[in-house]
């Protein structure tokens, strides 16, 4: 489950600094989780879906703005990785059976 500790733990941030911007971003975080994979912010969650916020929000909390100086990056590849995962089967996306070199094939995408 994703907490205030965990991301301020995570980000690597000391006693109260940004906690109503980290609060903001654990909500988006997890509501952008949730919606994509139907799995709730809770203590039944697996890792992999705590894992997943936890780069989104490191990666949002570093990258405030749409345009800036420093280079923009996508969402983390390994974000993305851990949300096809935790997708229902059906909805398109997430890891068919082994092709022929025995590597596991990832179809479809996720929309940032």
């Amino acid at each position: 489950m994703i907490t205030q500790d965990l991301v301020n733990e995570h980000l690597r941030l000391d006693g109260d600094a940004d906690e109503d911007y980290v609060s903001y971003l654990i909500e988006a975080a997890t509501e952008y989780v949730t919606a994509l994979t139907q799995v709730a912010n809770d203590e039944a969650a697996p890792r992999r879906y705590d894992h997943a916020c936890l780069l989104i929000i490191g990666h949002w909390y570093q990258t405030r703005e749409a345009v800036s100086e420093v280079n923009l990056q996508q969402v983390p590849f390994g974000a993305r990785m851990l949300i096809n995962q935790l997708r229902p089967v059906g909805a398109g996306f997430g890891v068919t059976t082994p092709d022929s070199s025995n590597a596991f094939v990832l179809t479809g995408s996720v929309e940032t």
